[in-house]
């Protein structure tokens, strides 16, 4: 096979975030995950915080990207700039995303309600949050 042959598959794009619940002023990671740690945005995580951080990776759904990847992520970025200042210092989250989920860990990203599940994973119901 020459190389002319050879063909790239196209694909959706995709991001990938971390996912914590906010939750009295403090982060941490969904209930079901792991009861011990707590997290400040005003406190640079630890080496061994970034790692359990680090471990709660999932992919975002490829409809909110094909609307406005763009703005996704500015929204993501802003939203751990805000959110978590300091966890950018360090290196093992410097460059991620985070989708902070509320009491019911639902939150809203790109104008879609997301809920995160324990048997389903991260879910929505399928129709846009509308404002005004």
């Amino acid at each position: 096979m020459c190389s002319s042959d050879l063909a790239v598959r196209d694909t959706d794009p995709s991001i990938d975030v971390l996912v914590v619940q906010k939750e009295n002023g403090y982060f941490r990671v969904v209930p079901w995950l792991d009861q011990g740690f707590i997290f400040f945005g005003d406190k640079v995580p630890t080496e061994e915080e970034a790692k359990k951080l680090a471990r709660q990776s999932i992919r975002l759904p490829h409809f909110l990207l094909r609307h406005s990847s763009g703005s996704i992520i500015d929204e993501l970025e802003e939203l751990r700039s805000r959110e978590m200042p300091k966890w950018i210092e360090n290196p093992y989250l410097r460059h991620e995303l985070f989708l902070i989920l509320d009491d019911d860990l639902c939150c809203e990203v790109g104008n879609y309600r997301l809920c995160y599940d324990r048997e389903m994973g991260l879910v929505y119901s399928g129709k846009e949050v509308t404002y005004g």
